[in-house]
């Protein structure tokens, strides 16, 4: 019986796309894609760059690319949940509202 973790998730990733509200609005390309990454139970921490998960401390992160972009591991926890804010920011300076994914990450096996 294999033991060791089932799966893997070596990396975030996630696509963008500048998309206009109404037909009369110009697209702008992607510029960049800003995520942060929150984990609790138990406590509430968030990711930062070079300060690994920090207690109340929500910062942004520019990912590598835009579509699609992505960031290497974050060293997941067995157990814990997750929430996962992205949003964009195009070329002409418009920032987009946040998107919200949320996961339980657990290398156990489901009963």
């Amino acid at each position: 019986m294999n033991s060791g973790p089932q799966n893997t998730l070596p990396f975030i990733s996630g696509t963008s796309e500048d998309k206009p509200n109404t037909g009369s609005e110009i697209c702008s390309e992607m510029d960049k894609v800003y995520f942060r990454i929150n984990r609790s139970n138990p406590g509430d921490e968030y990711w930062s760059v070079g300060g690994g998960w920090v207690v109340n401390s929500s910062t942004w992160t520019i990912a590598v690319g835009t579509s699609p972009w992505s960031w290497p591991d974050l060293g997941w926890q067995d157990g814990r949940a997750y929430t996962l804010n992205s949003r964009g920011l195009d070329l002409a300076g418009n920032l987009s509202q946040w998107t919200t994914a949320s996961f339980r990450w657990t290398r156990r096996r489901p009963a």
